[in-house]
């Protein structure tokens, strides 16, 4: 199978234990800030200067520094795990033993006898952004996970998928209803 169908995609990039720390470490920050915004809750209607005193003065220094670092650890954080996150452009072919994924810093090979599952969503639940998204799950249970950019590719992308044999594939699309308004 010589594809010369390249498709044009977005591969969600994720770095596991960076990104499972950051995540972890940015709930915590949450956690902390929220806990000393309760404790500071009796003092939220008086005036700004008694609660910058009851801040310097009655809570110990290192607990005011807890908070401090929370506050600005959680929103450093965010935008790390945010980036890390992100989707990098790529170009997906498919050879006949392999699908190839590649792109400025990607160079994804999965090999088709290694992959266990297929996820195709098909969710065109937005009127102006319809988006096509696959998940590949290999033996090892690593997920590559990837949408169509050009969204009218689906079709041409579904048949080439197809063009494998024994792959686990699954299909879900996420349509919204249509609601029609009875005028009596």
């Amino acid at each position: 199978m010589d594809s010369e169908h390249y498709f044009k995609i977005k591969v969600r990039r994720k770095i596991p234990y960076v990104s499972t720390i950051l995540l972890i470490s940015g709930l915590v920050c949450v956690l902390i800030f929220l806990a000393f915004n309760f404790l500071f809750y009796p003092f939220k209607n008086v005036d700004s200067s008694i609660q910058t005193i009851v801040f310097t003065w009655l809570y110990p220094r290192v607990w005011n520094t807890i908070y401090l670092m929370s506050l600005v650890g959680s929103l450093i954080i965010m935008i790390l795990y945010a980036y890390l996150r992100y989707h990098k452009a790529a170009v997906l072919q498919f050879t006949n033993d392999n699908i190839t994924i590649r792109g400025k810093a990607i160079r994804i090979i999965i090999p088709i006898r290694l992959i266990k599952q297929v996820i195709i969503n098909d969710d065109c639940n937005h009127e102006t952004k319809n988006r096509f998204t696959v998940n590949i799950v290999d033996k090892k249970s690593r997920v590559t996970n990837f949408y169509l950019k050009v969204y009218s590719e689906n079709d041409v992308f579904m048949q080439q998928v197809l063009k494998y044999e024994n792959l686990n594939l699954k299909f879900y699309e996420l349509a919204a209803p249509t609601f029609t308004l009875d005028e009596d």
